[in-house]
């Protein structure tokens, strides 16, 4: 009797003789791994796994047919370093592959193989891109994605560093990762193999869309970016609305960011150090020398660690904002998306002052004094004289030190010394921006001294402000 089995490595045929004393008789067999097989050539046919290792073609994986299988590109020599690398611009699920034996600058078989990976264009957004190598190799081959390096905050623009390094202790195992915002970023993708690594790689492109976690409303001015009580070294940068990096807007160490920030929306890139992008150190970055991108459009983690707590804590005018975070896998980043909106000054009726929207002010019965303003010095002191920098009562001569002290030191809160000598106060001192700002353009500084001139030459009568 003979039995034809149809499998996913094809039909076998096994032949099973019937015994005269009506005994059952147990034909074992073995079913090997099988798939489509891709040639250099683009060619692509249904082979064991083995054998299409040892044709050194490019294995596509188990059952893996050949009408659904794209084949991938596959390196040209010599591509052994950025200046000769192999361009392939891939779409999510296609390929790149290669065949190396070593890490040598040449165009022989143990050079290391280089590809600028460019990914295809896609809609505004923010995507995770990950290269998944697959081999027979005995031996697993080397992956890291290359970047530049910086020295005192300047970047190296001829240079090679290692920014990722793909390992066998991340799940899935064997990757490298980046992330882009449909601007078709690229990388430089570096493979590198050993005299026993005699088989073929596959590299594949997989995506994924990015759902930023939605941050809080601030206020417009200082905004300060810190980490949320927990001891994980965070480092971050800050994206306009455009998923463009803001130059000088990011920080590793110390872990703290001071910025004044415009009305808008911005995303908050966050993950443990080091996060690379296409920018330099940052102003009051004391690391200086992390390598960065090659391509401005890409960013990604270098940090093998899972489940890292990288939590964010924005401080405005109105206080501290957590936000909880989790680096959740190797080489993620989390990204955060946060508003900006206008603020200023409010006066309520007991003339105190906070920084708030002027809806806010007003559903609080304040006066809202407009954006930009501050309550440092307040604008919401009881009335004064404009030009009477002494608080007597009268604009004359005997304000005009008490002025000039005013104009030197206008942003210090506490009077200082030589003002309180003239007879100021520290009462009176608050109220600069009242008796200083002679113009009326809602600021005390060298604008107001020509009005102050023009006042003291024709001196209003006592009681009475500058016109």
């Amino acid at each position: 009797m003979t039995l034809t089995l149809d499998h996913p490595a094809g039909s076998r045929v096994v032949n099973v003789f019937r015994t005269t004393d009506h005994q059952v008789l147990f034909v074992p067999f073995t079913v090997a791994a099988a798939g489509a097989c891709c040639t250099g050539g683009g060619g692509c046919s249904f082979e064991l796994k083995s054998d299409c290792a040892s044709s050194f073609g490019y294995y596509m994986g188990d059952a893996a047919q050949c009408a659904s299988v794209i084949c991938p590109m596959v390196e040209t020599e010599p591509n052994s370093n950025k200046a000769e690398a192999t361009p392939a611009q891939l779409d999510c699920g296609e390929s790149i592959a290669g065949r190396t034996t070593g890490s040598a600058i040449s165009s022989e078989l143990n050079s290391a193989d280089v590809f600028k990976i460019q990914t295809a264009p896609a809609a505004p957004g923010i995507y995770r891109h990950r290269l998944q190598y697959s081999s027979s190799a005995t031996t697993i081959h080397g992956q890291t994605i290359r970047g530049l390096s910086q020295t005192g905050g300047v970047i190296n623009p001829a240079s090679d560093a290692t920014l990722q390094t793909a390992t066998g202790a991340t799940t899935p195992q064997y990757f490298v990762q980046w992330y882009g915002f449909g601007r078709e970023e690229f990388v430089y993708y570096r493979v590198t193999g050993s005299f026993t690594s005699l088989e073929t790689y596959v590299a594949t492109l997989e995506c994924a869309t990015v759902a930023p976690i939605e941050g809080p409303t601030l206020l417009a001015g200082p905004i300060t970016i810190s980490r949320a009580g927990h001891s994980t070294n965070t480092d971050f940068w800050v994206y306009d609305s455009d998923l463009v990096a803001i130059p000088d807007f990011g920080n590793d160490e110390p872990n703290s960011l001071t910025r004044s920030f415009a009305p808008g929306v911005y995303t908050l890139a966050i993950s443990n150090t080091n996060v690379a992008n296409g920018e330099p150190a940052a102003t009051g970055d004391t690391n200086l020398t992390a390598a960065v991108t090659d391509s401005s459009d890409a960013i990604l983690c270098s940090s093998t660690f899972p489940s890292q707590t990288v939590s964010p804590r924005f401080t405005d005018a109105s206080g501290a904002h957590d936000v909880t975070a989790v680096k959740s896998g190797a080489f993620d980043v989390v990204f955060i998306r946060f508003t900006v909106v206008a603020a200023g000054a409010c006066c309520a009726a007991d003339n105190s002052c906070t920084v708030t929207t002027a809806a806010a002010c007003g559903m609080a019965g304040g006066v809202y004094v407009g954006d930009g303003t501050v309550c440092d010095p307040s604008p919401c002191a009881a009335p004064c004289l404009t030009g009477d920098s002494n608080c007597d009562g009268s604009v004359n001569n005997f304000d005009i030190d008490a002025f000039v002290q005013g104009l030197l030191d206008a942003a210090n809160p506490v009077a200082p010394a030589a003002y309180l000598v003239l007879g100021g106060t520290q009462e009176c001192w608050d109220q600069r921006l009242c008796w200083g700002d002679i113009n009326g353009d809602l600021a005390f500084n060298n604008f107001d001294i020509d009005a102050f001139v023009a006042c003291l030459i024709s001196t209003p009568p006592a009681g009475e402000p500058c016109p």
